[in-house]
């Protein structure tokens, strides 16, 4: 499977959120970065087109639900969910 992610794009995210985690926060603030981060990693993923879904596996789908409802519920738990192995 092509990836869309490049070496120089996951190092920028993993710079972004080692940033983000270093930085003491108050709750609004921490909530916008969240939001952000829910924009870069998440987003890019599950807005991608229907050719790409019917690649993916009955198991693969089912870990990309369960990784987006975390990414959705991501200000309340606060917890930055790890995406599936095969997507990184």
């Amino acid at each position: 499977m092509e990836s869309y992610e490049t070496d120089e794009n996951i190092k920028e995210e993993e710079e972004i959120i080692e940033q983000v985690e270093s930085l003491p926060q108050s709750e609004f603030e921490e909530l916008q970065v969240l939001r952000l981060l829910r924009d870069i990693e998440c987003f890019t993923v599950i807005n991608r087109g229907q050719v790409w879904y019917a690649t993916l596996t009955d198991q693969q789908r089912i870990e990309l639900q369960e990784w987006y409802e975390k990414w959705l519920n991501v200000t309340e738990t606060k917890i930055i969910p790890q995406k599936p192995d095969w997507l990184i």
